[in-house]
């Protein structure tokens, strides 16, 4: 496969947040199915709100960066509110330096990470 220099990777996964007729505790549930992506996020539907909106970004500060200390991956999260959706992109590369990678090395690193 091709070698890379500087590689990232993106991944944007998303749950339904209120689908038609979900009751009170349904809305919780799928709530607490989203939350499950972000558990050190756990002020992320502070920012939420009820009203209906094409587009709403979940986080004050739009972004929270992360660093592995172990590998030295570096990366954000970004969790936004489309519509009845909620969706997260994740992005995340290894330390910038010039050595070369594989991309299927920094894939099997990345899914042994999870």
């Amino acid at each position: 496969m091709s070698q890379l220099i500087y590689p990232n990777l993106f991944c944007f996964v998303y749950d339904i947040k209120e689908g038609l007729g979900f009751n009170k505790e349904e809305l919780r549930d799928a709530q607490a199915n989203f939350a499950h992506r972000l558990p050190h996020l756990s002020y992320v539907f502070k920012n939420d709100h009820n009203f209906e909106t094409e587009y709403h970004e979940l986080l004050p500060t739009k972004i929270d960066k992360f660093t592995d200390q172990e590998d030295g991956y570096t990366g954000y999260y970004y969790p936004v509110r489309l519509n009845d959706t909620y969706g997260l992109l994740v992005a995340c590369s290894p330390p910038e330096n010039s050595q070369i990678y594989s991309a299927n090395q920094v894939i099997a690193n990345l899914k042994k990470k999870n």
